[in-house]
């Protein structure tokens, strides 16, 4: 080769990180699923906890990742080329989520679930010159009303804490039918063994909460949206019996605590109401 310098390498450790250097560098001809200024995402390979910048792999995540992450922007690195901190490649996958426009992207990434390294983020951060994306805003709202299992809380705050109003709470006037709707929904949470409790806490109706928030548990009370009557008198009812749960037993959202509780109240409305007799 006139002109040219050839560099010849040997040996098995040479041979097997060619053989397997989809490990350590992003191909050519990975298919980007989803780019953005922050961070792109590549289809899973063969090594999922690998996380890149530049095209070279520089971290790897303690739990598997649900696609390939190559950072964008500017990342500081060590002497050795790895990251120095793991909390930027977050940072950046967090800020990617948040301004996509591609809702199923941003639907897998926030129901990853605990065993995934996208169930880890925390959306901590507050970002304040980040604007979200209608898509993002979509998804959380949906997702919002659901909680389906494996649901990033974190992302779904930090929905809540941009979109809720700042201005204070006005109550609201009900017409004839939200009043009977209101009513009927009281009456139907006390008969199923909240009656005496709930007595407790007194619940008002307010103009609005927050884009997409139907109902609150605050300072001992249950404040309720008035768009909630457009999601019908059961949805009245179960967002009654969550912010009272909450209230009463001081019950987080998604916890497992509210979860035992929910299933021994289930079992133990199967008792009253059903045989008549305890298990």
């Amino acid at each position: 080769m006139p002109g040219q310098t050839a560099i010849v390498l040997h040996g098995v450790s040479f041979l097997t990180v060619w053989e397997n250097r989809n490990q350590y560098f992003l191909s050519d001809k990975e298919h980007c699923l989803h780019g953005s200024p922050y961070v792109d995402a590549f289809g899973r390979g063969s090594h999922n906890h690998a996380v890149f910048y530049r095209g070279i792999k520089v971290h790897d995540a303690r739990l598997p990742a649900l696609f390939r992450y190559n950072r964008r922007d500017k990342v500081t690195l060590t002497e050795d080329r790895t990251l120095k901190y793991s909390f930027h490649m977050n940072e950046a996958i967090e800020k990617s989520v948040i301004t996509s426009q591609d809702q199923n992207f941003i639907m897998k990434v926030l129901t990853a679930g605990e065993f995934f390294h996208e169930g880890q983020l925390t959306f901590v951060e507050q970002y304040p010159s980040l604007e979200m994306s209608d898509s993002f805003r979509a998804v959380c709202r949906k997702l919002n009303e659901r909680r389906p299992r494996g649901l990033n809380m974190g992302a779904i705050r930090w929905y809540q804490n941009r979109t809720q109003s700042s201005q204070p709470l006005t109550p609201a006037k009900l017409t004839n039918v939200q009043q009977k709707q209101l009513d009927k929904a009281m009456a139907f949470v006390g008969k199923i063994g909240f009656g005496d409790d709930l007595e407790r806490y007194p619940a008002s109706v307010v103009n609005w909460l927050g884009d997409g928030v139907y109902g609150m548990a605050k300072d001992g009370t249950i404040l309720l949206a008035k768009d909630i009557f457009d999601k019908g008198t059961k949805f009245l009812a179960s967002t009654i019996i969550e912010e009272f749960v909450h209230n009463h037993y001081d019950l987080r959202d998604v916890s497992r605590e509210l979860q035992t509780w929910l299933f021994d109240r289930l079992v133990t409305m199967g008792e009253e109401y059903v045989t008549g007799e305890s298990l």
